[in-house]
């Protein structure tokens, strides 16, 4: 939603892992592996489009995916694998070899033809690497030699991504390590041009995931959220997407209290907003304490204040975090009528936080920062996402808040048990 130039805040990975370092911290994690491996014998596990059309033919031959590209631009399959958000690893892994021809090579990444990642073998033991973004091709190298590759043989290949870099391998040596690319399809697949051939053995698609402890529960992704009524929770999309697992983990004098398990009820990606629905109620006090500020535009220079749980594994822990500041802008990134921006700091896990204004209504929820803006955040109206809210069945809102002529230290304290953890696997 903030394309190129924020980022979310979701995940305890800290985009710049230089400014921030945890200091004698002791985690419990667990490793979590997801792949599918595919054999190419009937029937196939994933679902790639065999036969002819005007580019050429795929088949089954033998146990191997047999590429015969008819024109000089070639002939692709590919298949979609949905991984978490921000996987530790996404790998692609396959044994390729030449038929005929001179050029051959794997996608990945793919969105579409305008935005794609690639690589390309040749005939003459030679590797380029690039991607395609908007149309535009990028090359990481381009005809490098090859150290360890036969053209007319099985030659084990495998393309691993992290979030922060890309290693190709070429029968177990490194052939490329480069910074990942900007494109961030889920399909991946094989390509092989200029009317030549080429077989494909035993793929696999892997992610790794690393579930980090805090309290009963492992995670990989940490987020805030507010708590709407007895079975409901806000907090922000991206936060939730492609989760396995949701938890909301409240907290009771500074420390963990009760997690509940909660699934995605209704989510509006383009506001990245989510409610999220639990499976046994909440143990807490209803109604809510604030109200939704349904309507009307917060002044600049209005102070709002957010509640939170950032930067979780960065040695902030589990206490409740207050930060507040001004409304500096009535609109958004690139004049998003539905945002806020706000000098409200961020970092990542305060996605989802709910922020509010001296009266103690919910103006809205944190979802991002603008990188190159200090204390320049960005928050979702309430006002935008109060559809959102009105498909929740059999509840209401309060109209009015009961804290409004509370100071700000006697808010939070009636605000502290409704803003909770959101632990996603």
């Amino acid at each position: 939603m903030l394309k190129r130039l924020s980022f979310f805040l979701a995940s305890w990975l800290l985009v710049f892992p230089f400014l921030l370092k945890a200091q004698d911290t002791k985690e419990e994690y667990e490793v979590k592996t997801e792949s599918v491996t595919e054999d190419f014998e009937y029937p196939l596990r994933l679902p790639f489009k065999l036969g002819k059309d005007h580019k050429g033919n795929v088949y089954l031959e033998n146990g191997k995916l047999i590429l015969e590209a008819r024109t000089d631009s070639g002939i692709a399959r590919y298949v979609t694998f949905d991984t978490p958000k921000e996987p530790e690893e996404v790998f692609m892994e396959a044994k390729i070899k030449f038929i005929k021809g001179k050029h051959m090579g794997l996608l990945f990444n793919f969105e579409d033809w305008d935005n794609y990642g690639w690589v390309l073998f040749s005939v003459d033991k030679r590797l380029s690497v690039g991607f395609v973004k908007d149309k535009e091709l990028y090359y990481y190298v381009r005809d490098i030699p090859l150290f360890k590759f036969s053209p007319y043989k099985w030659n084990l290949v495998k393309i691993a991504q992290t979030l922060k870099g890309i290693k190709i391998f070429v029968n177990g040596y490194v052939e490329l390590t480069e910074r990942r690319p900007p494109v961030h399809g889920k399909q991946y697949g094989f390509v092989v041009l200029k009317r030549g051939s080429m077989a494909v053995d035993e793929l696999t698609l892997g992610y790794e995931v690393v579930l980090r402890k805090e309290g009963s529960v492992y995670a990989r992704v940490f987020g805030s959220g507010i708590v709407l009524d007895r079975f409901h929770v806000l907090t922000a999309y991206h936060t939730v997407e492609n989760a396995s697992k949701v938890f909301i983990t409240l907290m009771k004098e500074e420390k963990e209290d009760t997690s509940i398990e909660a699934t995605v009820l209704y989510h509006d990606k383009k506001l990245d907003i989510a409610v999220l629905k639990t499976e046994q109620a909440i143990p807490l006090s209803f109604p809510v304490p604030y109200a939704i500020k349904r309507t009307g535009i917060l002044p600049l220079g209005a102070y709002v204040f957010a509640l939170g749980y950032p930067l979780i594994h960065a040695g902030m822990g589990t206490s409740l975090k207050f930060h507040d500041g001004r409304i500096s802008s009535k609109v958004g990134f690139e004049g998003d009528v539905s945002q806020y921006q706000t000098t409200i700091p961020a970092s990542p896990g305060y996605s989802g936080a709910p922020v509010f204004d001296e009266k103690g209504n919910l103006i809205g929820i944190l979802t991002a920062k603008h990188t190159l803006a200090e204390n320049a955040s960005y928050v979702v109206k309430a006002s935008a996402f109060t559809s959102l809210l009105d498909l929740i069945e059999n509840t209401s809102f309060p109209q009015q808040s009961s804290i409004q002529n509370f100071n700000i230290d006697k808010q939070i304290t009636a605000l502290s048990p409704y803003v909770v953890i959101i632990k996603v696997q």
